[in-house]
């Protein structure tokens, strides 16, 4: 017996001359297995066979992949109908909508479902959200292998991923489901022009598809077409391509093809591409402008920014000021996003950004008071020693006689809670009741309003130093010239509980009071408007007129 030759493989590599030969090791250890049981025949021929066999089954796999209307125009328009479409009001609007319809920015039919062809302009729903759908009568019972989908020819529109229904009645409908029972989300388009071919792993018998698009880029526009063939045709199961995607928002971004081999033929490996999308960085995610977008591996996923709430898609302001004032100590204030607390004056805000802190004024230059400082929580109080009073600033002291040069003599000035108190006596002018209201009201003042016993013994304390023996009466503001026995004073406040009235019964002619001033006490007395006393100023101590 002549000696075993190495028996070699015919040429598979596109471009190799039929010449050429290829190693014995190049053949499968299927085939190796096999050539050695052969002796006598040509083991060129037995490569070629198995190779054949091979391609026939991945053949047969493409079976019932046919384009079943859409694009053809098989699939009549009135066989396409979706749960809305883009101008759909026009019809309720106009009678003939084609002429009369303002074509400003779409057309009248835009949108519509008889351009939910792969060569049509593209269905876009009335809203876009969740829950629309379009759907597609194929006349008659076929076994649906796939889907084709596309977005806009125009604009950068497009469905990222989509759900299958299916139904054999148009009433009872079953969404196409995963390997794991859950409902199947499919990758959608990554752009508005490049076709994604979708294949399913179990090819269903209905008469009815719905899509119904999950995510999609600015707006979901679809065009389709439906993949399968006759229903009494047998489906080719075994070498099929099966198309998985790891998505469940968003687009395809990563797609595993897989070839499985004839029960008893030979193995080949698994032949798997991945192509993982930024979708985030391609500006091809559906994420709100208020929220971030980080991409994942197959995905994306969209998150709110702080002082938004909402599903990342959708993102809503947080006032947070409406919870708690926002935890500000003092004044809240809500900005779109975000919120800022404040502090009033005479407190800063303190390092938490909430919290007021109370300002110690004067310890910053005696808080530039001239006089005494006095810090209170939230403001200080400057004060002057005696003779002196605040000037409108609240910070300097000065004499009331600085303060009311009008007024003479100056010796006739009193101090009492911060406030000048000038009266008259028997050697300055005497005037009626009005014309002393006005006379004090031109230095900025009231007649003396005596609302209290503290103010009435101050006074009778201070006109025994002034006004001598020769004076008793002087007119001070309080009046019931609006009616009658319903006594006012100057600055508009009704009598209050203390009076001290010499008289009990006001007469009807006199309506206005007097300070009767006595060796031992000083009262109230009623007199008629028009006679003519001294009188008594009560004066701001700021010298404001």
């Amino acid at each position: 017996m002549p000696p075993r030759t190495r028996p070699a493989c015919l040429p598979k590599l596109r471009g190799q001359q039929a010449t050429e030969r290829l190693p014995y090791q190049r053949c499968s250890s299927t085939t190796r297995r096999h050539l050695r049981q052969v002796n006598r025949m040509d083991h060129r021929w037995v490569c070629l066979t198995l190779f054949l066999a091979l391609l026939a089954g991945m053949t047969r796999g493409q079976e019932c992949q046919d384009p079943l209307g859409m694009e053809s125009g098989s699939i009549p328009d009135d066989s396409i109908t979706a749960s809305s479409w883009f101008n759909d009001w026009v019809y309720d609007f106009y009678d003939d909508p084609a002429t009369e319809y303002p074509a400003e920015f779409y057309s009248w039919d835009f949108g519509a479902t008889w351009y939910a062809r792969l060569n049509g302009d593209g269905w876009a729903p009335t809203y876009s959200r969740v829950g629309e759908w379009l759907q597609v009568d194929l006349g008659e019972m076929k076994n649906v292998k796939g889907t084709i989908t596309l977005g806009s020819p125009d604009d950068n529109f497009y469905v990222t991923s989509y759900k299958l229904q299916y139904s054999t009645d148009e009433t009872t409908w079953t969404t196409y489901a995963d390997t794991d029972g859950s409902e199947k989300v499919f990758p959608g388009n990554t752009d508005r022009t490049t076709p994604v071919t979708n294949l399913l792993d179990n090819p269903i018998g209905t008469r009815y598809v719905r899509f119904l698009p999950q995510t999609w880029r600015d707006y979901p526009v679809l065009r389709v077409e439906i993949l399968g063939c006759a229903a009494g045709d047998t489906v080719a199961t075994t070498l099929a391509p099966t198309t998985t995607a790891a998505l469940t928002t968003g687009r395809a971004t990563s797609v595993a093809t897989t070839l499985a081999p004839t029960s008893g033929g030979p193995t080949t490996d698994a032949l798997t591409t991945a192509r993982d999308v930024d979708e985030c960085a391609e500006e091809a995610d559906n994420c709100s402008p208020q929220a971030t977008c980080s991409d994942t591996p197959d995905s994306f996923t969209c998150t709110c920014n702080p002082g938004y709430t909402g599903n990342g898609v959708t993102c809503t302001d947080v006032d947070e000021c409406a919870n708690n004032n926002g935890g500000c100590g003092q004044t809240c204030t809500n900005n779109v996003g975000s919120f800022v607390c404040s502090c009033g004056g005479g407190y800063i805000l303190n390092a938490d950004g909430l919290a007021c802190d109370d300002v110690d004024e004067c310890a910053s230059n005696n808080g530039g008071c001239e006089g005494t400082c006095t810090n209170n929580v939230g403001s200080f109080d400057c004060a002057c020693g005696a003779g002196l009073v605040l000037n409108a600033d609240g910070l300097a002291c000065d004499t009331c006689a600085d303060l009311y040069p009008g007024l003479q003599p100056s010796h006739n000035f009193g101090i009492y809670q911060n406030q000048c108190f000038w009266a008259g006596n028997f050697r300055t002018p005497r005037l009626n009741y009005m014309a002393a209201k006005q006379a004090c009201q031109a230095q900025g003042g009231t007649l003396a309003m005596i609302k209290d016993e503290a103010t009435q013994t101050f006074l009778s304390n201070h006109l025994k130093t002034i006004s001598g023996r020769r004076q008793r009466r002087f007119w001070i503001g309080l009046d019931d010239l609006n009616a009658e026995k319903a006594f006012l004073w100057n600055d508009g406040t009704p009598l209050g509980e203390y009076d001290l009235f010499r008289s009990s019964a006001p007469h009807r002619i006199r309506d206005c009071v007097t300070l009767y001033k006595t060796r031992r006490m000083a009262r109230w007395d009623i007199k008629n408007c028009d006679f003519r006393y001294p009188y008594i100023c009560q004066l701001g101590g700021n010298g404001s007129k």
